[in-house]
């Protein structure tokens, strides 16, 4: 009997240490002209991998139309304090972009329009609630290009046909769900008929 409690005990030490490695997406998405007014917003859908750190994003915004976008995520180690990145993109480099404790930088690129790999450089503050979730809120971007911010959430296109609009997302990551594998359903109906047989011998 006390072989079958260890097998048990190992099969669900097993099963709950699965963990999903994708999240799935939803927000808003708002785009700033170059003198902060909203020109429009809508939502967003996509799917983050916390493990390569892709982040894929889309939607179809009133006066923009269907737009895609990408990138990597990076996360500052811990302990952190402060630090800047760059991010170069095929309309330029946005240099020293500030990225402080607690928060998450995204170099995404947008697609709408006919028009590629559009600039947004993306600085988060994460917060982590307890449904395991993770809330992504847009901050106004601090550069080289804007030592004090620009006055809105993201950072301004540098160049491009979108020179000076803003692009912003705040976001929620959702935990994916993850399909128990075959070999755990057949591991889990192995030990209950294990479970079974010590019983009736005991009996």
């Amino acid at each position: 009997m006390s072989k079958v409690l260890t097998i048990m005990f190992f099969s669900v030490l097993f099963v709950g240490n699965v963990s999903a490695a994708t999240y799935d997406i939803s927000g808003l998405f708002t785009l700033y002209g170059p003198d902060n007014s909203t020109v429009s917003d809508g939502s967003v859908t996509g799917v983050y991998d916390d493990v390569s750190g892709a982040m894929n994003l889309g939607g179809n915004t009133a006066l923009v139309g269907a737009w895609s976008a990408s990138g990597i995520i990076i996360i500052p180690p811990v302990p952190h304090t402060s630090g800047t990145y760059d991010m170069t993109s095929p309309e330029g480099v946005i240099t020293g972009i500030e990225v402080g404790a607690g928060q998450w930088f995204g170099p995404m690129f947008f697609n709408w329009g006919g028009n590629t790999n559009i600039d947004a450089a993306h600085v988060w503050d994460a917060t982590n609630n307890p449904d395991n979730s993770i809330s992504l809120s847009s901050t106004d971007v601090i550069s080289d290009f804007f030592p004090t911010g620009s006055g809105a959430p993201g950072h301004p296109s540098i160049s491009g046909p979108t020179v000076g609009f803003t692009y912003s997302v705040d976001l929620l990551l959702t935990p994916a769900a993850v399909p128990v594998p075959a070999a755990v359903w057949l591991f889990g109906s192995g030990f209950i008929v294990l479970f079974g047989a010590a019983r009736r011998k005991k009996a």
